[in-house]
């Protein structure tokens, strides 16, 4: 692979894992200053001076005047069927210095259950729009087509998928240069601030 380097910043936090695993909940909260225990293990003392992007926008903007990084990296979404690699990581990783991944892992039933939640609340988002049409901001949150991507979703994840794809992905990471990579479950309806940092303390 021809990788250019187009761009060089000082950290790079990528937060891994399958569509509905907690990966934006994670993200917010850290940005948010909710989990300074956590900012502080992963190297972000200052959490102000992070921006974050999904994998697709990293690799596609101007990052210069960027010097630390969260990216947000969906193992699903983001997994290629033509080459059976993951796209972006190594396009990303060439240009920072220190490099930790942290992936986010669920057992086939929670996820599920998420994914289903979301399919729910997007289906009742959908019939409200219908009957209030003149609500521009409500047709942004939802669409057909985006209802059923996450009826596939929960289909794929029904056959098991989201084991395979975690297993891929720890295997693909692991042939990769990190600082750290951590790996933690969340299987528990909520993975406070306190479980998640043992778990990156005890790596």
């Amino acid at each position: 692979m021809n990788i250019k380097r187009n761009f060089e910043m000082s950290n790079l936090i990528l937060i891994a894992g399958m569509s509905g695993v907690g990966k934006t909940t994670l993200i917010e909260k850290i940005k948010q200053g909710e989990y300074p225990v956590l900012s502080d293990q992963l190297g972000m003392c200052d959490t102000s001076s992070w921006s974050d992007h999904q994998a697709y926008q990293a690799v596609n903007m101007d990052l210069s005047n960027v010097g630390n990084l969260i990216v947000h990296y969906d193992i699903h979404a983001r997994f290629s069927e033509r080459t059976r690699m993951f796209d972006y990581c190594e396009e990303l990783f060439c240009n920072f210095e220190c490099i930790n991944v942290v992936t986010l892992i669920a057992s086939q039933e929670v996820l599920v259950e998420r994914q289903k939640g979301r399919l729910y609340r997007k289906i009742a988002l959908y019939f409200k729009y219908l009957f209030k049409s003149s609500d521009e901001e409500l047709y942004k949150k939802v669409t057909v087509s985006e209802i059923f991507r996450i009826l596939k979703k929960v289909r794929a994840y029904k056959k098991g998928i989201s084991h395979q794809r975690d297993d891929r992905w720890l295997t693909y990471i692991s042939q990769l240069s990190v600082d750290n990579h951590y790996v933690i479950n969340c299987s528990e309806p909520y993975a406070t601030e306190t479980y998640m940092a043992d778990k990156l303390s005890s790596h």
